[in-house]
């Protein structure tokens, strides 16, 4: 049976998280939301969907465990014991309404609203009950990480650069995703700037903010109080605030392109194409989980919370530190198949 392979994940707590896991097919796509609660009996729950879920996050504007789910097409789920879906209208690649827009990659929850951003400067804001307001921004710009900024707005960082086509990528296989990621790396390192970040205000007003010459983010953290960074290929890292600025910083990782990071205790855990490294403020070192076959890790994502840092592999059962300890949370071979078997499940509980 397929496996499938993990692309978003969101976390309210340690005790409950949730992963999508993804079978890439332009033709029938499909996602697994995997929630976990630890508080339950069997703390697994899946729910599918004939969608590719390209981000997760838990919702503010109705209780704090609810978690909401973003399809590539435009469809946002809220997940409760029902789930309630919306579609952004024109939005998407194959969706009945598409209009040329391209996809919607990027969800976050900020203040009392939601906001989504895709392909060629798409930007939406809203909710369930109140709707999708547009918010323009020039179509060129190809937004990369999206983080709310503690004021009901949220921080949009990207390149203006034309996006790349899913079919160029072996998307079945996380090694064909990473190996696209290192394709071309020269090439991109001598190009002309062409990173941006907005500072978008909860009432839709956008402003630019000046950042290093630099291009090809891959993503953005807050690593505690009004202080995040940003980062992406060829080692590139930035850090600051929106008062002082952002300042480009060497951390060692040339040649690597960082995916993810979180701010811990023992630094901040930062993701790349090859393997786990944490930066302390003044070197980067290899980051040791103490697991076997570590030299064969797909860094996805990390996820800094109040109770320590979750770590989430593109194959692998995640990860949660809490202290010096790392522990691995069981999670059974049957809910990352395709096809689910409800008996197999049973006999791994």
């Amino acid at each position: 049976m397929t496996s499938l392979s993990f692309i978003a994940v969101a976390a309210h707590s340690a005790q409950h998280f949730a992963l999508s896991a993804t079978q890439f097919d332009g033709d029938d796509p499909f996602s697994a939301i995997l929630i976990y609660r630890a508080w339950l009996s069997q703390p697994w729950d899946r729910i599918d969907i004939s969608r590719t879920i390209v981000d997760l996050v838990f919702s503010p504007s109705e209780t704090s465990a609810d978690l909401v789910a973003l399809s590539d097409e435009g469809d946002i789920y809220l997940v409760q014991a029902t789930i309630k879906r919306a579609k952004i209208l024109g939005a998407g690649v194959s969706s009945e309404d598409a209009d040329g827009r391209g996809r919607t990659t990027l969800l976050c929850a900020s203040g009392e609203k939601l906001w989504i951003a895709g392909d060629n400067g798409q930007l939406y804001s809203g909710g369930f009950s109140n709707g999708w307001e547009q918010i323009t921004l020039q179509p060129q710009f190809q937004p990369a990480a999206m983080i709310p900024d503690n004021s009901g707005g949220v921080l949009l960082a990207g390149d203006m650069e034309i996006a790349q086509q899913l079919e160029q990528i072996d998307t079945s296989d996380p090694q064909a995703i990473l190996s696209a990621l290192r394709a071309g790396r020269a090439d991109r390192a001598a190009a002309p700037a062409s990173a941006r970040l907005y500072h978008v205000l909860a009432s839709g007003r956008v402003r630019e903010i000046a950042l290093p010459a630099v291009s090809h983010i891959r993503g953005m953290a807050t690593l505690g109080g009004q202080e995040f960074c940003i980062f992406g290929v060829n080692g590139l890292f930035m850090s600051g605030d929106l008062d002082r600025g952002l300042v480009r910083e060497d951390i060692g990782l040339s040649g690597q392109t960082i995916l993810t990071a979180a701010a811990a205790p023992v630094g901040v855990i930062l993701g790349t194409d090859r393997h786990w490294e944490v930066y302390d403020g003044a070197k980067t070192t290899p980051f040791s989980l103490g697991l076997i076959n570590e030299e064969i890790m797909h860094p996805l994502r990390a996820i800094a919370a109040d109770e320590g840092t979750l770590l989430v592999d593109y194959l692998a059962a995640p990860l949660w530190r809490d202290g010096a300890v790392w522990k691995v949370i069981n999670l059974p071979q049957a809910l990352q198949k395709r096809h689910f078997d409800a008996d197999a499940f049973l006999k791994q509980r």
